[in-house]
Order: structure tokens, then sequence, then C-alpha cells
């Protein structure tokens, strides 16, 4: 940076349970994530229906496309 200080993004271990909602279609998003452990299923919302993406396990990073856009569009999936 121009100043020499550089920002460090701050991270946080977060703990969900099966079922619980990560992040929802539609929403801004300001975060990305890692799965350390356990499974996330990726879907979209269409007409009251869920439709599978993927299903995604360790070491894979969810949420990443929302925030390289710096929040000028919205989640194109949900993740659970």
């Amino acid at each position: 940076m121009a100043d020499g200080k550089e920002t460090i993004a701050t991270t946080y271990r977060l703990r969900y349970k099966k079922g619980d909602q990560i992040f929802k279609q539609n929403d801004f998003g300001i975060s990305i994530y890692k799965i350390v452990s356990g499974k996330v299923l990726i879907f979209r919302e269409c007409e009251d229906l869920e439709v599978p993406i993927a299903i995604l396990g360790n070491g894979s990073i969810i949420g990443e496309m929302i925030f390289l856009l710096k929040a000028t569009e919205v989640r194109s999936a949900s993740a659970r």
C-alpha cells in the first residue's frame, strides 16, 4: 500500500449444526468461507424447490464469487 500499512482480514472460526443455513441466495455477501470439516450443500431456490448444485467438503472455499465482486451483486446460491 502507498502509506506502508497493510490491512489484514479478520478471520473467525464458525461452527454450524447439520441443516443450519450458512448464507442465502440473493443476499449481499461480504464473507468467504473455508470448509474445515464436514460437508456443505450448495443449492439454488426455484419456485419453493431446492435444486442441488454441489456438495463440498474439507478444504473447499465457498462464497468467494460475491466477495470478489465486492458486494456489487447478490449471492447466486444458498449454502447449508
